[in-house]
Parts: structure tokens; C-alpha cells; sequence
């Protein structure tokens, strides 16, 4: 009697195993069975996704990834705009590529979003406000010192700066400059230090 309560609990506990829960909420995506299939240990049945809550992966060029960090934003261009931001940075670079690889999480609560869709995007770099910035056609060298020529009544001085990040129009000046000053932009590759000028227009 004893032996088949324990076959009877056996059975039971077979049958409990049976019942396939979902290690969290989605929708069952691909199918990998079919009713009356012999399952073995170990055989994937079916593919979840969860689509509130969806993993964006973009590849960046190696060259651009410096400007990119941990919390900068993204932009992402489909059905309207909607952003987020970067929660992780791979550490590796696709060598045949050339590309990095970047992450985020995107809410998608309406569904719209699907498993595996690309999406267009803008990876907004870092903002620097309240900065000096002048055109680049403005920059010397003298003793492998960046400097510019500032105007002051009339009178073109050297003034040697410090520049920070830039473009092929503009580059950002750290120090050695303030808000309002006039620099020369063009013609004073032969200008010389202390030397008078006279502005367009006067």
C-alpha cells in the first residue's frame, strides 16, 4: 500500500512538472512545439518577449564613441520622438567595422515597438554651455602656441589661448579670451604683435 502512495506521489509531482511557467510577463513570440510533442530535458518550447520594456543596441563609430558616455541621450526617431539614454557602453570594438556598441532601455508600453525592428536615432553628445567659441580661420601658431589677434582701439596684440573641443568651423577657447573681445578672422598671417588696423567699415 505504502509503495503506490509513493507511485501515486511520483506521478503527481511528474505531472506538477508538467506546468511550464514564464519566468516573467510577455507574449510567447516563436513556437518551438506542438501539441502531443515529445519534449526532452532541456528542448527549448517557445520564444517570450516582453515588449514594455525594450533593449536598444547602436553602433557608434570608433572615432565618435569618446563623446559618448553613460547617461548621454538619445534620440529616437520613429512615430514621433522619443528619448532615453545610454545605460551601458560595450568594451569592445568591432575591428571589422570599426564600430562600438552602446545601450538602452526604450519604454514601449503601447506595443508599437517590435522584437528585432530598427528604429532611426540621434546620439546627442555632450552639451557644453556658456562657452567662447570663434571661427577656426581666427587660429595661429607661434612657438606651437595657439593664439589669436585681439582688436583694442584699433591696435592687433597677440593673445595666446587655450582651446577645448571643436569642429572644422569653430573651435572652443578655454582661456585667454573673454565674452565681447574682437579677433581677426582673416589677412593676419603677416600681422605683426602691437601692429594698428582698421575694421571693415570704419
Amino acid at each position: 500500500m505504502l509503495t503506490l502512495y509513493q507511485q501515486l506521489k511520483t506521478y503527481e509531482k511528474q505531472i506538477e512538472y508538467c506546468v511550464i511557467r514564464a519566468p516573467f510577463s510577455g507574449i510567447i513570440s516563436d513556437m518551438d512545439i506542438y501539441v502531443g510533442a515529445l519534449v526532452q530535458v532541456g528542448q527549448p518550447l517557445c520564444k517570450m518577449t516582453n515588449l514594455s520594456t525594450m533593449n536598444l543596441s547602436v553602433n557608434i563609430l570608433e572615432n565618435e564613441l569618446h563623446h559618448i558616455k553613460v547617461g548621454s541621450e538619445i534620440q529616437i526617431l520613429f512615430d514621433g520622438q522619443q528619448k532615453t539614454h545610454v545605460s551601458y557602453i560595450l568594451p569592445t570594438i568591432d575591428v571589422e567595422r570599426h564600430t562600438g556598441t552602446v545601450l538602452a532601455y526604450i519604454e514601449n508600453q503601447t506595443k508599437i515597438l517590435k522584437d528585432g525592428q530598427h528604429v532611426r536615432v540621434k546620439l546627442v553628445k555632450n552639451i557644453y554651455g556658456n562657452r567662447i567659441y570663434i571661427p577656426r580661420s581666427a587660429m595661429l601658431s607661434r612657438n606651437d602656441r595657439d593664439l589669436v589677434f585681439v582688436v583694442n582701439d584699433g591696435i592687433a596684440k597677440w593673445q595666446y589661448v587655450k582651446t577645448g573641443f571643436g569642429n572644422s568651423k569653430f573651435i572652443e577657447i578655454i582661456s585667454g579670451l573673454s565674452e565681447g573681445d574682437t579677433v581677426i578672422t582673416g589677412g593676419h598671417y603677416s600681422l605683426g604683435h602691437n601692429v594698428k588696423v582698421k575694421q571693415r567699415g570704419d
